[in-house]
């Protein structure tokens, strides 16, 4: 009888910086490698676009305050 153990488990036993060289030469914790690298990525690209558009935002509301395009000062 085998026991499965997952893969996220065994890597907990290991210093994952450290011992990446080695850990890498295993096809499945390579592949695990690469996936959580992808997921990092995309997370950050994801973060990075969410900024872009907080700033456009930002900018465009700043030069409609400032142009006076909704909220005219002019009294009559």
């Amino acid at each position: 009888m085998t026991t499965g153990i997952d893969l996220n488990q065994f890597l907990s036993n290991f210093d994952l910086k450290r011992d990446r060289e080695q850990l890498i030469q295993i096809p499945d914790i390579e592949f695990w490698f690469k996936q959580q690298d992808q997921n990092q990525s995309n997370s950050q690209r994801r973060f990075l676009y969410f900024c872009s558009f907080l700033i456009v935002i930002s900018v465009t509301l700043f030069y409609i305050g400032f142009s006076k395009l909704v909220f005219n000062e002019t009294r009559f």
